[in-house]
């Protein structure tokens, strides 16, 4: 995983160059929370499976897990603070039939899920 610092308080999840199916996610790196997945960090990665979105993560940016076409399941942190889905952000999914989404989510931009995939809203 490769990561950013934004604002000089969190870090940002920016790319990924690994050959692994599965990806988890850190809620922290060198100290600092991990609160954003960046716009295309995981684009057009047919390696990649799984997805563990720890609870830290607030937001996921466009096109970030775009045309990971063999992704079957992104779980998210229990109490998840995720907020914000934006536009395209698992565009062309093809294998994510079902998502549970966390209680915090206020906005999924246009094609933030993929179309043929039921949603759910989680509980906690």
């Amino acid at each position: 995983l490769q990561f950013s610092m934004i604002f000089g308080s969190y870090m940002a999840v920016v790319g990924y160059t690994g050959s692994s199916d599965t990806i988890v996610i850190p809620d922290t790196y060198n100290g600092y929370p991990v609160q954003m997945i960046g716009e295309y960090a995981f684009y057009d990665n047919d390696n990649i499976t799984s997805v563990y979105i720890p609870s830290s993560v607030v937001q996921i940016n466009q096109m970030a897990f775009a045309c990971c076409s063999y992704i079957e399941e992104v779980t998210f942190g229990e109490n998840s603070e995720l907020y914000w889905i934006s536009s395209n952000a698992f565009y062309d999914c093809t294998y994510l039939s079902e998502i549970y989404l966390p209680a915090a989510l206020e906005h999924i931009g246009e094609g933030g899920i993929p179309r043929r995939c039921s949603s759910f809203r989680s509980n906690s």
